[in-house]
């Protein structure tokens, strides 16, 4: 009986920490111009430009704070940009 309340604590300590750790799914970002990053919020089509399609941040801080295009990594395929449906 003495066990039950030091297991408790144990599972709310990992709780706890679990909540503050959990990752948010992978933004997907495009690129509009040279140095301005937009994240995908609809539909869209990657069609032939001079960009990649999309991106995911891999800077510090919150997703899509900066238009460094160091803190973006691209995907896909190259020449291709992508063009949100209106």
């Amino acid at each position: 009986m003495k066990k039950m309340p030091l297991l408790i604590a144990t599972v709310m300590l990992v709780a706890v920490i679990s909540a503050f750790t959990t990752k948010r799914p992978t933004q997907l970002f495009y690129r509009e111009s040279v140095d301005e990053f937009k994240e995908i919020l609809g539909d869209g089509s990657c069609e032939p430009g001079s960009f990649y399609c999309t991106y995911t941040w891999i800077g510090a801080g919150d997703p899509g704070s900066t238009n460094n295009p160091a803190d973006y990594s691209p995907q896909g395929i190259s020449s291709r940009i992508f063009v949100p449906e209106p």
